[in-house]
């Protein structure tokens, strides 16, 4: 369907469409005091049939999914985002 006024996945920006997968993970993954938290399994197995329907970037879906370990199991942010080097005050 798209957001906003029907725009096809060509038309969202990659960004968007990135956060899109990452905020219905972690929707679907953090207890809610109107739910609790889905297992890392049903999560993954809710994404990917939101891929099949084209409601998510099944690329991205499918790159989440390969590497779901090593998203969650980064202990520092340095991991994932290292600081640039040679900007010393």
């Amino acid at each position: 369907s798209g957001y906003p006024g029907g725009l096809s996945d060509g038309q969202i920006l990659m960004q968007s469409r990135i956060l899109a997968v990452v905020d219905v993970y972690d929707s679907l993954t953090r207890d809610r005091h109107y739910k609790k938290a889905l297992s890392r399994e049903m999560a993954l197995a809710i994404l990917q049939q939101e891929a099949r329907e084209n409601k998510l970037d099944a690329d991205l879906v499918r790159l989440f999914c390969r590497d779901i370990n090593r998203i969650e199991s980064a202990q520092l942010e340095e991991e994932i985002f290292p600081p640039p080097t040679g900007l010393e005050n």
